[in-house]
């Protein structure tokens, strides 16, 4: 029996250790976990919050860094939670950040590398989107695009994002911006996964393979009576061309003037980038 005691005794000590070690450890509930990991987290900057500072978790849905202090802490709170419903609904990371400054001369470069080093990304693909926006005298904005979320933004969706994002951003309604963010995330993700862009020109090439064997099929039954003859003459009839004389005479003359492209109004640019470690992403950036 006092042995039993003893066991007993010693479990519960354990335990008690245990709770009273768990703050010694680093532990903190600062970010939001579940079955499939971490939600999110809100990343604070140099500007005198007591704010607890973390290490960035291996996978999370929403991230949202404000290095240069325009969200209050309802709004940070109220715009992570939007991100992380994103994020969560189509299992990749959907980021903001906005920041003083960047290090290089070149943000397309800097936001590809600053999307690893906040270890963006969900799954082996590491899909997820970063949306970068660098205030002060520097004006800068990108978007960045990896995996699943690089295939969903083509063309039309960035210039969507830019339209409905990036004039909030102008307008200095920070906070209008990153919910309009959100929604073009979700509804971008939302249309690919209905129609991918594999499944798209699949469908196109098969139907394009039985609309030119119609129409092929057609000509050809129209040209049944044509028979291959074996030289040029026997195309021609008998004495139906008799030419006595020729001239080349000059009519007219076609000129073509294509106008130089202009740089866009917005002053952004496009193209792919890779990051220093060589991750290739998506995307497009500009000035505010």
């Amino acid at each position: 029996m006092n042995f039993t005691k003893r066991i007993i005794s010693a479990v519960l000590l354990s335990f008690i250790f245990a709770a009273l070690l768990a703050p010694l450890t680093g532990l903190s509930a600062i970010d939001i976990v579940d079955g499939a990991g971490t939600l999110g987290r809100v990343e604070y900057g140099d500007d005198g919050s007591d704010a607890p500072q973390t290490d960035t978790p291996s996978e999370f849905y929403g991230l949202l860094i404000d290095e240069v202090g325009v969200f209050d802490a309802d709004e940070e709170k109220e715009l992570l939670e939007l991100l992380e419903s994103v994020g969560k609904k189509h299992s990749c990371t959907v980021a903001v950040a906005f920041l003083n400054s960047f290090s290089g001369s070149d943000i397309v470069r800097f936001a590809a590398d600053y999307y690893e080093e906040k270890n963006c990304g969900i799954g082996d693909d590491k899909d997820g989107v970063l949306f970068t926006v660098v205030l002060g005298t520097v004006g800068k904005w990108d978007i960045r695009t990896h995996g699943m979320c690089d295939s969903a933004y083509d063309e039309s969706a960035i210039d969507e994002f830019e339209d409905r994002v990036i004039t909030q951003v102008r307008n200095r309604d920070y906070k209008k911006a990153v919910e309009e963010y959100a929604s073009v995330c979700d509804s971008v993700f939302e249309e690919y996964k209905k129609f991918p862009l594999g499944t798209i020109l699949g469908i196109s090439l098969i139907f394009g393979f039985i609309i030119a064997i119609v129409t092929v099929s057609a000509m050809k039954g129209k040209l049944k009576t044509i028979r291959r003859k074996n030289n040029a003459a026997d195309y021609v009839k008998k004495d139906s061309l008799n030419i006595k004389e020729s001239k080349d005479i000059y009519l007219y003359s076609n000129v073509t003037r294509v106008a130089k492209p202009k740089e866009s109004s917005s002053g952004s640019s496009g193209g792919r980038t890779s990051s220093s470690s060589g991750g290739s992403y998506g995307g497009r950036s500009g000035s505010i």
